[in-house]
């Protein structure tokens, strides 16, 4: 028992090694950072460089206009929506 009690008197007072929350570098307001996102002002930059897949064929858009409802594009999608 006396062992474990110095053990946790030890990590009680040392230094963590991981980074405490809120980081320094994030934003103070995250809402107002994202109104200028959206306004141009500023911008988001991801943590790992994202690529679209080689299959990626673009951005699929429903047209009600144009939709049949023969569901054909259920049956092709890649994602199986």
């Amino acid at each position: 028992m006396l062992p474990m009690l110095g053990q946790l008197l030890k990590q009680m007072f040392t230094k963590p090694f991981t980074n405490l929350f809120p980081a320094k570098y994030a934003p103070k307001n995250v809402g107002k950072y994202l109104q200028d996102v959206q306004a141009g002002k500023a911008t988001l930059i991801s943590p790992v460089p994202v690529a679209d897949p080689e299959t990626f064929r673009g951005k699929i858009v429903y047209d009600r206009e144009k939709c049949t409802g023969c569901k054909m594009c259920i049956k092709v999608c890649p994602s199986k929506a």
